[in-house]
């Protein structure tokens, strides 16, 4: 998901790498990689939390809803850059960005990377900054980020409390609604690849997905959602009888058009028109 919603916000100049191997053996980084490979073209729109603090290379570590970042993440961490720096040939550790992002900064993780002889503190709502294995250190509580302004907001599919309250989310832009699909899509395409139980909670962020698009549904004036359909396609998701029954005639006659009114009585089956006839002469 946090590729999924990178690709859509990250500016050229950028590559994005999800994965990178460590040795001609198949160890693999599990963080997100962002290579710098020319001058950005323009400032990024979104998602300023995480995009505003790319570096040369940006190496992301990404804790999910439920996952809490413990003090061993400051020891993998670590250990990637380092790895990433010799196969990169990086001699200067300022060029390297590690970022965290959870919802989250957990006071063990705080403690360990002090630890280690680095700095990790708060600095704005949601926002931490420091330093580790001489690398600058970024974090970002995807739990409070949100609420920063409305560029952040599909941060907030990353919290836990999206899990608890998708509804919390707050209505999306065109272009945001189209990023949002997206990530669910990449919850069901792991669902299918890897099975139910290959992802922690997976069923819960699904629901909280559906429970989302019910809410917006629930939301949406309804000249909006039949926006774009033809009587015909209305008409197919009811029987004839619950279309006579929701109306009266006249409203049925003074809503719709002569000929749409003509197409829907050639739809209705002739008992339908008797019965309805019977109905009104009575």
């Amino acid at each position: 998901m946090l590729v999924a919603l990178l690709e859509a916000y990250l500016q050229p100049g950028y590559e994005l790498c999800p994965e990178f191997l460590l040795t001609r053996l198949p160890q693999r980084i599990d963080i997100v990689i962002i290579e710098k490979t020319s001058e950005p073209a323009g400032k990024p729109q979104r998602i300023h939390s995480i995009l505003d603090y790319l570096a040369a290379h940006t190496l992301i570590e990404h804790k999910g809803p439920t996952d809490k970042l413990m003090a061993e993440d400051a020891l993998v961490l670590a250990a990637y850059a380092a790895q990433y720096m010799r196969l990169r040939k990086i001699a200067n550790p300022a060029t390297v960005m590690l970022m965290v992002v959870a919802d989250r900064m957990s006071a063990a993780f705080v403690q360990r990377v002090e630890s280690l002889e680095g700095s990790f503190a708060k600095f704005d709502a949601g926002l931490w900054r420091g330093k580790l294995l001489g690398c600058p250190l970024h974090g970002v509580e995807t739990g409070e980020v949100h609420k920063r302004d409305r560029s952040e907001r599909l941060l907030y599919a990353f919290s836990r409390a999206f899990l608890e309250k998708p509804g919390g989310l707050a209505p999306l832009e065109r272009d945001e609604q189209l990023v949002y699909h997206s990530l669910y899509q990449q919850v069901e395409q792991f669902r299918r690849n890897r099975g139910e139980l290959a992802m922690k909670d997976l069923e819960k962020l699904r629901k909280s997905f559906e429970e989302y698009e019910a809410e917006k549904m629930r939301n949406t004036p309804i000249e909006q959602r039949l926006a774009g359909l033809t009587p015909e396609q209305v008409l197919a998701a009811f029987a004839p009888e619950q279309v006579l029954a929701a109306f009266a005639p006249e409203q049925l006659a003074a809503s719709l058009a002569p000929e749409q009114l003509a197409a829907l009585l050639a739809q209705l089956p002739p008992e339908v028109l008797e019965a309805a006839a019977k109905k009104r002469s009575s």
